[in-house]
């Protein structure tokens, strides 16, 4: 299901921290939530010339610069955050101000969507934010509505189970953006006037802007494990902890899974069921579980992979003679080959030999 439209609150343009600032960086947010790659997560791929060009003013295009530097700007100001090492920038509080969780079927995106994130930072940051939206409820007794209950529960198993994976351990504090592209000097004078946020900011959720009233955290006390309700207001999905059977027994059951998935069907019911069943949701459970972690160690490989041709290189940029830093000798990538110019040197004119030859022939036949 394609956006069409995001929602922008009246309360936005009317709360005194968000009017507080600068006008490039509010241009910037309203332009990040008109964005059709913004998927219902919230999560957009980084694209600077795109949001050069959307806030122009008149004939002036902003530089890179001052766009990198409203996303640090809104990042120390909780209303977006942004990881320049896997090109990903979330609308925090996107979820709760698109009320996708009013919509079953655009929760369910928005929950596939969270589960595709691959940055440690953002992960942290949507899992809070899930903590804070209830789960839609589904009441009916058709096929479909059944087949649509136990496709929000996987979905919402398997994204907190990926959220989860991705931050696990780690308790230090997430660099800011663009860390290679502002001296440190400069980046203590944009402390100053834009003050860091709170260490306790992730754990304690995050206000929208323009939010009136703060919002109650959900499900506080937690749930029995194993509750299954059908056809009521709300649904008791537990913590992670709870819905993973906790991250220890998850994290267990994928190790001894090894590379065969465990199945995601209980063995009362092989062929699955829409019926409520405590087992089969155990063992989907289980079996979220697994693939969040066989995605893992296909992205550290692929991660590693890529680390290893950028460090390759670095190294033939830094040995080489003929290029700049960046890896380019008179406007093109240089092939780091002292003997390359002759090279191609030779090959122009073979080339135009042998064209010169043809047009000769050519010539003698007519």
């Amino acid at each position: 299901m394609a956006r069409e439209y995001g929602k922008a609150w009246f309360a936005m343009f009317t709360d005194d921290h968000f009017t507080a600032q600068p006008n490039v960086d509010k241009f910037l947010y309203m332009t990040l939530l008109g964005q059709p790659s913004l998927n219902y997560a919230g999560v957009t791929p980084i694209n600077l010339k795109r949001w050069r060009k959307a806030i122009r003013e008149g004939d002036r295009v902003p530089s890179e610069p001052e766009i990198k530097m409203a996303l640090i700007r809104l990042e120390r100001n909780e209303y977006v955050f942004t990881d320049d090492e896997t090109g990903e920038v979330l609308v925090r509080s996107f979820m709760r101000r698109d009320e996708v969780n009013k919509q079953p079927n655009v929760m369910l995106s928005a929950l596939r969507a969270a589960a595709q994130v691959e940055s440690r930072k953002l992960a942290r940051v949507i899992r809070a934010e899930l903590s804070r939206i209830d789960i839609p409820t589904i009441t009916g007794v058709t096929d479909k509505a059944a087949q649509l209950r136990t496709n929000l529960e996987r979905a919402h198993a398997f994204a907190v189970g990926h959220l989860d994976t991705l931050t696990e351990d780690s308790g230090e504090d997430f660099p800011e953006p663009f860390g290679e592209d502002f001296p440190e000097g400069f980046r203590e004078g944009m402390s100053e006037a834009f003050p860091e946020p709170s260490p306790e900011a992730f754990q304690e959720g995050f206000s929208r802007p323009g939010e009136i009233e703060p919002f109650s955290e959900p499900f506080a006390e937690g749930f029995s494990t194993g509750s299954v309700v059908v056809e009521v207001e709300v649904d008791p999905l537990g913590t992670a902890d709870e819905k993973l059977g906790g991250r220890a027994g998850a994290h267990t059951r994928t190790r001894e899974a090894g590379t065969q998935p465990p199945s995601p069907h209980c063995s009362q019911h092989p062929e699955g069921t829409n019926l409520p069943c405590r087992a089969c949701g155990s063992a989907r459970q289980a079996y979220a579980a697994w693939e969040v972690q066989r995605r893992r160690l296909d992205a550290e490989a692929k991660s590693t992979e890529a680390r290893q041709r950028a460090d390759l290189r670095a190294q033939a940029i830094i040995a080489c003679d003929l290029c700049d830093d960046d890896g380019y000798a008179e406007g093109r990538p240089c092939s780091h080959n002292p003997g390359q110019a002759e090279t191609n040197r030779a090959g122009v004119e073979r080339a135009r030999a042998a064209l010169a030859a043809k047009r000769s022939k050519e010539a003698d036949d007519a």
